[in-house]
């Protein structure tokens, strides 16, 4: 038998951690479902923008060995015009385990010819 318990939030309520754990475990399980089809990529947003030295990936939302990741805040490479192709990526690093969190670094890259 299956059950689904939402936690309910309301003023005067103690907060437990069963409540925070099921609510983390419904908005993961959800972005996992919905997105578990997707390559590695973005998935919406990231905008790139340009300055005259600089290269800008707005905020947004990539996919990486199926997982989603929130982009929170510009990401910026150094670019100087050379009028040859040049690819702009996204980096991930390996996974870092702690105590409390898995967490993985990302950063723009610039590659060119």
């Amino acid at each position: 038998m299956l059950v689904q318990a939402l936690p309910i939030f309301k003023s005067g309520f103690i907060l437990k951690s069963d409540m925070l754990e099921s609510l983390s475990d419904y908005s993961y399980l959800n972005n996992k479902l919905s997105y578990s089809s997707y390559s590695n990529g973005i998935v919406t947003g990231c905008e790139i923008t340009t300055s005259e030295d600089l290269i800008t990936l707005n905020e947004g939302i990539a996919c990486y060995d199926g997982n989603l990741y929130f982009i929170k805040k510009p990401l910026t490479v150094k670019y100087t015009a050379t009028n040859k192709i040049a690819i702009v990526a996204l980096e991930f690093s390996d996974e870092v385990l702690s105590n409390n969190f898995i967490s993985r670094t990302i950063s723009l890259k610039l590659f060119s010819e």
